[in-house]
């Protein structure tokens, strides 16, 4: 692995400038703090009447006709599939995000998501039981084009991926943008999408931090879930070229390969945080045993 031109990718992405940057990531990290887990689980006995149960499974229901003081739409994840329900977490924020349906029939995300980059932040909640409920609650924007939206959790296990029911409300073509150029874009795209993007196809203009989301988008392909014969041939293409993403493709294709995938779910700037962090350590522990030697020599010398 060349560590040094995968940290450059990762801090040398296609940049905006600091004040929009400043401006997104304010956009997404208050909608993260607004559409938080209000309290632990409860048991359906305090279900709201008005909001009905699945008979069975898990069910996503958006309260739209009763908004908080705040304005905010309650949204009540219930749990009757006979076993608990356990969901990914980033500082309480269970990845809830509001969707519009386009006219291409397709359903995109309204909400940008920013990720931390501390390892910390990233827990399961308490499982939610059988039997109960978890109170969440949405955030809608105040004005823009009235288009049908729904509300989508973005989980990891597929049953979890559960979408709201849907209603006419105002859509932010800001926020819809910002969406559209996050490293969520990139971490849910299938095949033929990230593909696209690994080519230089589809150019991404990530508002929200310095990922480079083509350099992840060609560390994506690494993963198992994608066919390797197919990763390998976009791979190829794009090693072909002169550019830096040449030699980080020929490193992802080498790994596949060789067998050597990182697992589903590894982080990308994680494992290369990982690497920085051992070489800092490597270089103390040098210095350590340098000053001890000097230390030693001019000891002799006395």
């Amino acid at each position: 692995m060349r560590i040094w031109l995968w940290l450059l990718v990762i801090f040398a992405g296609p940049a905006c400038g600091q004040t929009e940057r400043d401006d997104a990531r304010l956009l997404a990290a208050r909608l993260q703090s607004l559409q938080t887990v209000r309290g632990g689980s409860k048991p359906l006995a305090e279900l709201p009447s008005h909001i009905p149960p699945p008979k069975e499974g898990l069910a996503l229901t958006a309260d739209f006709e009763h908004p908080t003081k705040a304005g905010l739409i309650p949204i009540f994840l219930i749990n009757r599939s006979g076993h608990r329900a356990v969901l990914d977490s980033q500082d309480g924020d269970i990845f809830l995000k509001l969707e519009y349906h386009d006219s291409d029939g397709t359903w995109r995300r309204a909400q940008p998501h920013l990720y931390s980059w501390c390892g910390n932040s990233y827990h399961p909640l308490p499982p939610v039981p059988d039997g109960h409920f978890l109170m969440l609650e949405g955030s809608l924007p105040k004005e823009g084009p009235m288009e049908t939206v729904r509300f989508r959790l973005y989980q990891s296990e597929a049953s979890l991926q559960l979408a709201s029911n849907t209603v006419m409300a105002h859509v932010s073509a800001e926020l819809v943008r910002i969406a559209a150029n996050d490293r969520m874009r990139v971490t849910e795209a299938g095949f033929d999408e990230l593909a696209a993007i690994a080519l230089g196809k589809i150019v991404l203009r990530n508002a929200l931090d310095d990922l480079d989301l083509r350099g992840f988008a060609i560390w994506r392909l690494g993963q198992p879930r994608f066919g390797a014969a197919e990763s390998l041939e976009v791979l190829r293409t794009v090693a072909a070229g002169s550019d830096r993403y040449s030699i980080m493709a020929q490193d992802t294709a080498t790994r596949i390969e060789s067998r050597q995938v990182i697992p589903a779910g590894g982080d990308f700037k994680g494992a290369a945080q990982r690497s920085w962090v051992f070489a800092m350590l490597y270089g103390i522990l040098l210095l350590a045993l340098g000053y001890a030697l000097v230390g030693q020599v001019v000891r002799l010398r006395r």
